[in-house]
């Protein structure tokens, strides 16, 4: 399956549509001159951001690895592969839980928010704040 092209553009009151690059998109439409193309339009999601990904990693899996005995990335790694499985929804015959990648960012906020509430009551562990936090 080919990897399909996506470009950002927002709706104007006129319901025409302003690019966010329209050289990128203008580049990528210059061969289909004269085709029948096939658009899709959704509303844009904001994905995690770099900070939350930080924090998560940085300090959230870190103060609970800490405080269990876990150390190295791969044992970090493990435990995030766990949280995964604990926390994300699950996905496909196999129940497989979606990545971190594909959450937006209430998303993101609402796991990190569940796995600290989570290391408190089960763990009895603290996990700082991102206003708190110093990575």
């Amino acid at each position: 399956m080919a990897i399909k092209p996506t470009f950002a553009a927002t709706v104007m009151e006129d319901l025409t549509l302003r690019f966010i690059n329209p050289a990128k998109i203008k580049q990528h439409l210059l061969p289909l001159k004269g085709q029948l193309v096939m658009v899709t339009a959704e509303k844009l999601r904001k994905h995690r951001t770099d900070d939350q990904n930080r924090y998560y990693r940085g300090v959230v899996l870190k103060t609970i690895a800490d405080n269990c005995g876990y150390r190295g990335s791969e044992e970090i790694e493990a435990l995030h592969q766990e949280m995964r499985r604990r926390f994300l929804p699950k996905r496909g015959c196999l129940n497989i839980p979606v990545s971190t990648t594909c959450l937006n960012t209430q998303e993101m906020t609402d796991y990190i928010e569940t796995i600290r509430d989570w290391a408190a009551q089960e763990l009895g562990i603290y996990v700082p704040a991102p206003n708190e936090a110093t990575e």
